[in-house]
């Protein structure tokens, strides 16, 4: 968004990219996308069937399904909770997708991937909710020229998703002030280059006359 002189959440100078959580209760979970612990769900009750072949199909189906969505199966949730589901689902991928756009952009100057807080929906699964990626905004010592090209990849990665947020956009401003310091920084190494070359000058010119009064004498 998240990149050591000043903290942005992105750390040795490190910015976050927060987003705002939805309804529902939350869990943080920071590192890989993938493992954590999945909130417990109660136990239900035994299913009563017939003991007959269609009704064992029918049960063994139900427990797969529930099985493979880590929790109760779709045809168990109410209408609201469905639709909870969805919005859950939605969030999820755009929160991952805006964590990526920034990581993709950031390139050598991330710190890692992104991180994330997650959501348990009513399907017993987690959602990611929030995230944010970590990427070094300090600027390179006694190098100038190469701040000022670190500066430009750092916006560009601050506003690399398709809906930055208000963070974002405050990192895309510290990253021009950054470029805007290297740029004064360049310029008065650029005017002590053209006086130290003045005065080289000058020193030849003294030389030279004095060269030339000793000859005419």
């Amino acid at each position: 968004m998240v990149i050591q002189t000043e903290a942005f959440n992105y750390s040795r100078q490190a910015y976050s990219l927060p987003r705002p959580l939805p309804a529902g209760r939350s869990e943080t979970y920071s590192g890989s996308t993938t493992g954590g612990t999945v909130s417990s769900q109660e136990n239900e009750p035994a299913a009563v069937f017939e003991k007959s072949p269609e009704a064992e199909q029918r049960l063994k189906a139900e427990e797969t399904t529930k099985t493979t969505n880590g929790g109760p199966g779709q045809a168990d949730l109410s209408p609201e909770d469905e639709e909870k589901v969805e919005q859950l689902k939605k969030r999820d991928t755009e929160v991952r997708q805006h964590e990526q756009a920034h990581l993709a952009a950031a390139g050598p100057y991330a710190l890692g991937g992104p991180s994330y807080e997650y959501t348990s929906g009513p399907d017993g699964r987690r959602y990611a909710s929030n995230g944010e990626v970590q990427i070094d905004t300090s600027p390179i010592s006694d190098d100038p020229e190469a701040t000022l090209a670190k500066a430009k990849v750092v916006k560009r990665a601050a506003l690399a998703p398709a809906d930055p947020s208000g963070q974002d956009y405050r990192v895309a401003a510290q990253a021009d002030r950054m470029a805007a310091e290297a740029r004064q920084d360049l310029a008065a190494q650029a005017t002590e280059a053209v006086q130290a070359y003045g005065q080289a000058g000058q020193k030849a010119q003294a030389s030279l006359r004095s060269a030339t009064l000793n000859l005419v004498i």
